[in-house]
């Protein structure tokens, strides 16, 4: 006869207990390195221009592994901004 979940034995809870909680180690990891480093952008970003720039100098590196559309709307980057930015780095214009 099977048992109902809540009556198992606890050893065979344990590894979705274990899976939950490296989880939420991760999560916490995460969340952390995301304050970090808005702590340590931050200076970059006081001045409009700098600002503009430095996101795009960011989403340019990151292009290479993340879709564009993604990479903007997370910049809070509009496109014709990304593309004027990036035309004033190579020094076209």
């Amino acid at each position: 006869m099977l048992r109902p979940d809540h009556e198992r034995p606890a050893e065979e809870n344990a590894p979705h207990e274990r899976t939950r909680d490296r989880l939420l180690r991760e999560k916490e990891h995460l969340r952390a390195g995301v304050v970090y480093l808005k702590n340590n952008l931050a200076p970059l970003f006081r001045r409009r221009g700098r600002r503009r720039k430095r996101k795009t100098q960011i989403v340019l590196q990151l292009r290479q592994h993340h879709r564009l559309p993604a990479l903007l709307k997370a910049a809070e980057l509009a496109r014709s901004t990304f593309y004027y930015q990036s035309k004033v780095l190579d020094g076209v214009i």
